[in-house]
């Protein structure tokens, strides 16, 4: 067994889920609209992504989230 690689000292990207979800066996992309992709295996959401709350609040405006969805 190979050893485990090494966790990255930072948190998880948006890309990063996309890459590990389209690697996962039998994983396809399922586009549910222009923007938004889903990860199905057989038919069965996986990975999914839902809009944001109009109510949520970005805690520190420096953090890179988009002001406008």
């Amino acid at each position: 067994m190979d050893a485990p690689e090494p966790r990255p000292s930072r948190p998880a990207t948006l890309a990063d889920v996309h890459r590990l979800a389209a690697a996962m066996p039998g994983s396809e992309p399922y586009r549910t609209d222009e923007r938004i992709v889903s990860y199905q295996v057989r038919g069965k959401s996986f990975v999914f992504f839902r809009t944001p709350r109009p109510d949520a609040l970005d805690p520190t405006p420096a953090s890179g989230w988009p002001t406008s969805w």
